[in-house]
């Protein structure tokens, strides 16, 4: 986890939807570590092409483990 210290580093929840996607884009094109959530993500074959690590869970659950990634500043909600 070091190596995050140094990366800019983004949670995104919502990346399989339209919006969400689009976000997506853009920051992997700004140089961003982007950290995907949401439940069901394994298979979006869509979303492992894109380079990004996939953090299976349900944001409505309360019981979030996010690790060191908590301690992280910038978290891009694109879900409802």
């Amino acid at each position: 986890m070091d190596k995050l210290k140094e990366q800019k580093v983004i949670i995104l929840s919502g990346a399989t939807g339209y919006v969400g996607f689009q976000v997506l884009v853009e920051l992997i094109k700004r140089g961003y570590k982007v950290f995907c959530v949401g439940r069901n993500l394994e298979d979006k074959i869509f979303l492992k092409q894109t380079g990004v690590k996939l953090l299976e869970m349900d944001l409505t659950s309360g019981n979030l483990k996010l690790g060191e990634l908590e301690k992280k500043d910038t978290k891009c909600i694109c879900s409802y």
